[in-house]
């Protein structure tokens, strides 16, 4: 079957019967409408095409144009007045007249590759295409709304996917998703609700998603707000901001009594940060092109996919919840020195480091160990998999012993690597920032964190260039002085007590810390897996 639909009204007549693509989607709540035949109904329709610019509108002589549009590229469909103005569906039927002029607007993200070859991604562009018509025709453009509708949504994937035909399909009209969005304003280059305003809301709007938007005005106000969240009320909750802003969501979730139910609401996140790790992670894992359309697309089309949580325990017995990294040596110094260049946005860590390189002559001295990891291994089971759902115990870091030298106990072998560090990089997904392709072999979901490591008794610190400009593409894990290995539980104590530390880019207090993954503990929005394989844009 073909996945795309032809936009202009002479092919929509022809190809629309046999229109359907592999989109996933959740069960339907709202009894089918009774329609007619999709192809009827469009024959019957005839829709005149016209071209609408984002400043002007042209009605009039219909446009011939031989475009095809995928379906997992449209967002959703629209009837507005002739001048553009929203009609509200449920009344559309009734309002309008025999002789008005109406228009349905269909909107999308199309792709296209930005590049060929091994690191090709899709790069995004918003389209709207409008469709004339009389009030008199009103009921059947109602009808074919609700088909556009439909099928665009991600909720009726399982549907599509399961039906040998689009006509084999009965369209369901559901309640519009709803978001909530907490934009950072001083998160990044501080551009968070004109990020929001221009390029997000716009998608959210053609897909049908009611957004509640709160700005945050203070540090730990995405925390407090999770803490009061209804469960069961939001599809998604995202961040417009960095891993930071994530990551309060994270503690926040986390720190309820009800824990265990509330860390399975999706998250989400629309990169207005410095590093933007999650979201970089998740548009590359999706093939999609590290952009504020490209990440808003995904929320508009994702489902929700699980992904790994780290608990993270220091010295004081203090637990943080991590989705993405722990930082050490210089890496976390870099971080934390930087932050004054916050406005430079991702360009503060290049700088960093430079100075770091070059003016810089610090070494980090301490103990690492980590539980060595069969390749071979049965993976991980999922948390929820071994855990009852219904217990609010805290996950255990029940792979840790006590004393490091004495964990062989727990089963499994552990390794000690003690000396002086240049750099070590904990990830659990693969990316830190754009340019920094930290674990290449991470999922969302595997259950295994990736040790990035420079002994310094093995290489001198010049080796941290070399190896800093190779990592935009992952290349770093076959230099000869870096370590790269993956592990479930890991302990770290640095010589010096002073020696700063960083979870998820925020500074958390040791002097040593332990860590173990909880495989697919929370939940995130990404592009289905059916979804991410289409190539037809």
């Amino acid at each position: 079957m073909s996945d795309a639909v032809a936009t202009d009204s002479a092919a929509a007549a022809g190809n629309a019967a046999t229109t359907n693509d592999h989109l996933p989607v959740s069960p339907l709540p709202v009894p089918p409408l009774v329609s007619d035949d999709l192809q009827a109904l469009l024959t019957r329709l005839q829709l005149r095409f016209v071209l609408r610019s984002p400043r002007s509108m042209w009605l009039g002589r219909p446009m011939l144009l031989q475009r095809e549009l995928a379906w997992t590229d449209v967002l959703g469909a629209h009837i507005l007045t002739a001048d553009g103005e929203h009609v509200d569906a449920p009344l559309a039927a009734s309002t309008g007249s025999a002789a008005a002029t109406y228009l349905l607007g269909v909107f999308a993200c199309q792709a296209k590759h930005q590049r060929k070859g091994k690191h090709a991604l899709k790069k995004r562009r918003l389209l709207e295409l409008f469709f004339q018509f009389r009030g008199e025709q009103m009921a059947d453009v109602e009808q074919l709304r609700r088909w556009i509708n439909y099928l665009a949504d991600p909720r009726s994937a399982s549907q599509r996917c399961k039906a040998q035909s689009v006509v084999a399909l009965t369209p369901e009209e559901r309640a519009p998703r709803r978001f909530l969005v907490l934009i950072n304003p001083v998160g990044g280059a501080g551009k968070g609700v004109q990020t929001y305003e221009n390029k997000v809301a716009p998608v959210f709007r053609y897909a049908g998603i009611d957004a509640n938007v709160q700005v945050t005005t203070h540090a730990g106000h995405a925390t407090d707000v999770i803490k009061a969240l209804p469960l069961n009320f939001y599809d998604c909750v995202l961040s417009v901001g960095g891993d930071g802003s994530l990551s309060e969501i994270i503690q926040g979730l986390m720190s309820r009594p009800d824990w265990n139910r509330a860390i399975r609401q999706p998250i989400g996140i629309v990169p207005s940060g410095s590093g933007n790790g999650l979201a970089h992670s998740i548009l590359h894992q999706s093939q999609e092109k590290a952009a504020v359309l490209n990440a808003a697309f995904v929320l508009a089309k994702g489902a929700p996919h699980d992904i790994d949580i780290a608990s993270v325990r220091n010295s004081q017995n203090d637990t943080m919840y991590s989705f993405l990294s722990l930082e050490w040596a210089a890496i976390a110094d870099v971080d934390m020195v930087s932050e004054k260049l916050r406005a430079l946005g991702s360009l503060r860590f290049g700088v960093g480091f430079a100075h770091h390189i070059f003016f810089t002559k610090k070494d980090y001295a301490g103990t690492l160990w980590y539980l060595e990891d069969d390749d071979a291994a049965t993976p991980p089971a999922r948390y929820f998999e071994t855990h009852d759902p219904d217990s609010a115990a805290y996950p255990a870091l029940d792979l840790i012993a006590c004393d490091p030298h004495d964990a062989q106990a727990l089963g499994g072998t552990w390794r000690e690597v003690t000396g002086n560090f240049h750099l070590l990089w904990v990830m659990s997904i693969t990316h830190a920032a754009g340019d920094a392709f930290v674990a290449p072999h991470a999922q969302l979901d595997d259950g295994y964190n990736y040790i990035t490591y420079m002994d310094a008794n093995e290489c001198a610190r010049s080796a941290l260039v070399p190896m800093l400009l190779a990592m935009e593409h992952g290349e770093h894990v076959a230099r000869e002085s870096v370590r790269h290995v993956r592990t479930r539980a890991y302990k770290l104590q640095p010589a010096r007590p002073d020696d700063a530390l960083c979870v998820d880019g925020e500074l958390f207090p040791g002097p040593a810390l332990e860590s173990q993954v909880h495989r697919g503990l929370g939940r995130v929005l990404t592009l289905p897996r059916t979804l991410e394989s289409d190539d037809s844009g």
